[in-house]
């Protein structure tokens, strides 16, 4: 009906009362407890805290590779909520070459290998990598490395982009243009992306919303949405001004 404003769309991932812990030494170790999110489509979340605040393990439950022990993980039923989770190390098999390495989440697909092969220069003609694809990883620089790791998981082609501190072994230079090629690559295939940082400035610079997680068990304990338009200038006094409130809650912890 003309004039009616249609109803919200859900959240693409809803996370709620999220608790994991594991058995050591026959006591019981608490990683992630009481955790509520709620993750809109095409949004670009960074999850900031200290180690062992349980950041990584939220990026593993939320891909299966680990079991919550109690609370509700809940996927728009519209969507595949497909993933693909790009760590910190690049990870490369170094006896293969880098087009064999992309295509390496494509092998157990119904694909051919001549499909397989097209996605994967697809993948890296999207990192900025094209005619990369026969080099070996020990020809790459760090950088580079890690733009083939960001293909393999775009080869996929996932619904949500799970990036582990993927830039903070590589010098400032490289990392800041990684995350600038990073703004692109979301801004041109609207994935949402969660994205784990120890670093403040990195997270405020890139996302919608910064997640801050703290307390031993983690637990949500601030959600900060970044209301400063895009294209944003590094240095802008509003972005320090929200990395200064992030960080004083991340201190209050």
């Amino acid at each position: 009906m003309e004039g009616v404003t249609p109803p919200p769309s859900p959240p693409l991932i809803e996370i709620e009362e999220l608790a994991l812990g594991y058995e050591h030494d026959g006591a019981h170790v608490a990683v992630l407890e009481r955790l509520d999110l709620s993750i809109a489509r095409g949004e670009f979340i960074a999850i900031l805290g200290a180690s062992g605040v349980g950041k990584s393990t939220l990026l593993r439950v939320l891909i299966g590779l680990a079991a919550p022990s109690a609370g509700v993980l809940r996927f728009d039923s519209r969507s595949d909520c497909a993933m693909a989770l790009v760590f910190q190390d690049a990870r490369l098999l170094p006896w293969r070459r880098v087009e064999a390495n992309v295509a390496l989440g494509l092998e157990k697909t119904k694909l051919s290998k001549e499909q397989r092969r097209v996605r994967a220069v697809e993948a890296l003609r999207g990192v900025g990598l094209e005619g990369f694809g026969e080099r070996f990883p020990h020809q790459l620089s760090g950088g580079q490395r890690q733009r083939v790791a960001l293909a393999r998981a775009l080869a996929v082609r996932p619904d949500v982009l799970l990036m582990d501190e993927p830039f903070s072994a590589l010098d400032t230079p490289t990392r800041q243009r990684l995350q600038d090629d990073l703004l692109m690559l979301w801004r041109e295939t609207g994935k949402t992306i969660l994205f784990v940082t120890h670093d403040i400035d990195e997270a405020v610079y890139l996302a919608d919303r910064v997640i801050a997680l703290g307390g031993k068990p983690g637990e949500v304990r601030a959600s900060v949405t970044i209301d400063v338009a895009r294209p944003r200038r590094r240095g802008d006094t509003r972005l320090r001004d929200i990395a200064s409130l992030v960080e004083s809650k991340l201190r209050s912890d």
